[in-house]
């Protein structure tokens, strides 16, 4: 991640991240006794909070335990509170027949701006997966249900205290009724609303 100077197009600062960064960068203005703060996530669900004066590391949280997940959509922040979309690369793993396909649930991760720690998740697909009993020709145990993995950015209604989000496809069949959809959460429990 790199600043540049406005008028000169130099670089003020950068940043390495551990893993390669996809989303946008979300900034919150300094405040009394804090600096400007720079949010955003890398591929492997590492979410980072960097002084934007700087550069400097502020605090880094990993969003998801899976071990797939990757963060796409940018992380959107609110009355001190950041929203984490997770997504995955599962799809990929899924290619190799020895697979044991699919256990990822896509989710939103609200976290606390000044320390990374987690406040609440909130999947997308409430049941978690679980063998089905069933193996596929490679011998490969199958789960259900996966997938509605959250790619885009959060959208905030202030006005109903709600946060919005598109999920993406099922990794199993049949497809959980919460793929494909649009789904609103409280903001400030992570209640999936409708």
């Amino acid at each position: 991640v790199y600043a540049l100077d406005l008028d000169s197009g130099c670089m003020r600062w950068s940043f390495k991240a551990a893993a390669e960064v996809r989303s946008a960068i979300t900034v919150r203005r300094a405040t009394d006794g804090d600096n400007a703060t720079a949010f955003f996530g890398d591929i492997r669900g590492m979410v980072y909070a960097i002084d934007a004066t700087d550069g400097s590391l502020v605090w880094q949280t990993q969003a998801g335990d899976h071990p797939a997940v990757t963060l796409t959509g940018s992380p959107r922040l609110y009355n001190e509170r950041l929203y984490v979309p997770l997504s995955s690369s599962e799809w990929a793993s899924a290619a190799d027949p020895s697979y044991p396909c699919c256990t990822f649930r896509g989710a939103v991760v609200a976290m606390d701006v000044h320390t990374g720690a987690i406040e609440w998740t909130t999947y997308s697909i409430p049941e978690a997966p679980a063998p089905t009993g069933e193996l596929n020709s490679e011998g490969a145990q199958r789960f259900h249900p996966a997938g509605a993995p959250i790619w885009n950015s959060p959208t905030i209604d202030v006005q109903r205290g709600l946060l919005c989000v598109g999920t993406g496809e099922a990794y199993t069949s049949p497809a959980a009724d919460t793929s494909d959809s649009v789904l609103a959460m409280d903001l400030e429990t992570g209640e999936v609303v409708w």
